[in-house]
């Protein structure tokens, strides 16, 4: 059996208020990044999640 996770990008105006906050809540920043405006965390239960820049 495989399972499956579920990979959430969250869209932000600003990165430097939400790392912080995602730190606060448990969450550490992943070791590998994806590049510019993208910042990749881990939640508790070891899910990737994203704030991405929203450029619009």
């Amino acid at each position: 059996m495989h399972l499956r996770q579920a990979h959430l990008c969250f869209d932000v105006d600003d990165l430097d208020p939400g790392k912080p906050r995602a730190l606060a809540l448990a969450a550490i920043k992943a070791e590998v990044q994806s590049g510019d405006g993208v910042t990749v965390f881990i939640d508790p239960a070891g899910h990737p999640f994203c704030l991405v820049l929203d450029d619009e």
